[in-house]
Parts: C-alpha cells; structure tokens; sequence
C-alpha cells in the first residue's frame, strides 16, 4: 500500500542568531575520558 499517510515534519526554518539547541529544557555537557586524552605522559 503506497498511499498511506504519513505525518510532515514542520519546516520552522532556520534557526535566530546565538540560538543553542537543548539549552533552556536542562540540556548540560560532558566531558569523557577520550577528550581529556592519555592518562599518561608519553
């Protein structure tokens, strides 16, 4: 059946100036092990 429905996604376009997406909804970084680098001194 290829007539079926399907939902579009909403086209809001792009996004304002200093916009950071997630921030204001509680959204934090984080740091891993791999992007401090080795642990020790080569």
């Amino acid at each position: 059946m290829t007539d079926r429905w399907a939902p579009k996604k909403p086209n809001f376009g792009p996004p304002p100036t200093g916009y950071v997406a997630g921030l204001g909804r509680g959204a934090t970084g984080f740091i891993t092990r791999s992007d401090l680098g080795p642990a020790r001194v080569p």
